[in-house]
C-alpha cells in the first residue's frame, strides 16, 4: 500500500487495537492523541525527523518504549498504518489547512482532549518557537490548553459546551 492514502475507519481501527493492546496501553498514545501530536509536527517550526517522534508514540511520558511486535509483518502492516496517519495529517495541513478536520467527531470533547494532549505533546520538539507563538498569540492555543487539562474538560462536557472550543481549536489550526 502507498504511503499517501488516508487510513480508513477500518485501518483506524485497527492501529487502535494495536496501540490498545495490554503490554502498551498504559504508556502509548491512543489514534485521537496520534493525530493531534502528527498535527503539532507538520506545523512544526523545524522539521522533526521519525527517529525523534516514533518513540513517543509507544511512550507518549519517556519516548522510550517499544512495541514488542508478533513478527516483521506485523511490524511493517502498524508502521503503514502510522506514517499513512502522519502523511496524511501532514500534506493536508501543509496543502490545504483550511480542510483539515481532526478525526474526532465533532461533539466528542474525550477524543478532542486526547488530540489536544498528542498537539501539545508534538510542541516539544521545538518548545522555544513554540512558547514564542504562544506569547504572541495566546488566543489560538487556548482551545488546545483548556481541552487538554482535566480542569478544562470537566468545564466542556455539558451538552452543548464544548462546541465552541472545538471550533476554535480547528480555527487555530488554520492560523
Amino acid at each position: 500500500m502507498e504511503l499517501d492514502q488516508d487510513l480508513t475507519d477500518k485501518e483506524l481501527l485497527a492501529l487502535e487495537k494495536f496501540l490498545s493492546a495490554p503490554e502498551l496501553e498504559e504508556t502509548s498514545m491512543d489514534v485521537f492523541s496520534m493525530d493531534g501530536y502528527f498535527a503539532a509536527l507538520a506545523l512544526n517550526p523545524r522539521t522533526v525527523l521519525p527517529t525523534e517522534w516514533i518513540p513517543w508514540i509507544w511512550d507518549r511520558y519517556e519516548g522510550e518504549a517499544s512495541p514488542a511486535f508478533a513478527d516483521p509483518q506485523e511490524a511493517q502492516r502498524v508502521m503503514s498504518l502510522v506514517m499513512r496517519l502522519y502523511n496524511s495529517t501532514v500534506r493536508l495541513l501543509v496543502s490545504q489547512p483550511e480542510e483539515f478536520e481532526p478525526i474526532f467527531a465533532a461533539d466528542d470533547v474525550e477524543a478532542a482532549s486526547a488530540w489536544c494532549r498528542g498537539f501539545l505533546l508534538g510542541m516539544r520538539f521545538d518548545r522555544a518557537a513554540w512558547s514564542g507563538l504562544m506569547r504572541e498569540q495566546p488566543g489560538w492555543f487556548a482551545p488546545f490548553l483548556l481541552l487538554a487539562s482535566e480542569e478544562g474538560l470537566d468545564l466542556v462536557r455539558e451538552p452543548g459546551a464544548g462546541e465552541p472550543w472545538l471550533d476554535a481549536l480547528v480555527a487555530a489550526l488554520v492560523e
